[in-house]
């Protein structure tokens, strides 16, 4: 594929630093103009985590990635797991299932992080639970259609999920009874008038028409 210039891939079983990638694109691809990826899951094994990440992370920021093409990734180690990060391309250009979690580690290279935290395409957004340091996963959701998570969430939701006007399907997978969950859950319908699809529990139905 010596004439190809754009490279686009999503997957879980690849596990490459970035000197490996180098090598590859240039005996490979060597015309490449565009790189973009997303690896869901890779195998850690080393008792220092974060120094492995450190390290790893460094091996995207050498001239090549930085200077000849200005690729840059980012990394997150999820709150939730032990052996397993996510390494993707910014501007992060995948609009599948986007899963928000509480990373432990989280760090890009590129240069300025405020500039590359609005993910304008993903479409598809599971929140998944709390997310306590948005400093450490400043980023944003501007644009999604479908959105899947618990109530009630916390109070940095509407940071990340500035705004749900496009919103066209929420499914509400667990819901505590309590009055804050209720509330909530009035908002979100109250800010998506184009929602036509919505999945939740009986209950919290029987809540919603009676309190209109």
């Amino acid at each position: 594929m010596p004439n190809l210039l754009y490279l686009k891939f999503e997957t879980g079983a690849i596990n490459l630093n970035g000197n490996q990638w180098k090598q590859i694109l240039i005996n490979y691809v060597p015309k490449i103009k565009t790189f973009r990826f997303l690896i869901k899951v890779l195998s850690l094994k080393y008792n220092n985590v974060e120094k492995h990440l450190e390290d790893f992370l460094s091996t995207f920021q050498t001239p090549f990635w930085i200077d000849d093409h200005q690729w840059f990734v980012r990394c997150d180690w999820p709150q939730h797991t032990n052996k397993v990060f996510v390494l993707y391309t910014l501007p992060y250009c995948f609009g599948n299932t986007y899963i928000i979690y509480q990373n432990r580690w989280s760090k890009t290279t590129y240069p300025n992080v405020r500039d590359c935290n609005h993910y304008d395409r993903v479409k598809d957004v599971f929140h998944k639970g709390r997310m306590n340091d948005l400093t450490l996963f400043p980023i944003y959701y501007p644009n999604i259609r479908c959105l899947t998570l618990k109530l009630p969430f916390d109070n940095n939701f509407w940071t990340i999920i500035p705004r749900i006007d496009q919103l066209i399907s929420l499914e509400v997978i667990e819901t505590r009874e309590n009055n804050r969950s209720k509330s909530q859950l009035k908002d979100l319908l109250n800010r998506a008038p184009r929602l036509d699809y919505l999945s939740v529990d009986a209950i919290s139905f029987l809540h919603l028409i009676h309190s209109n």
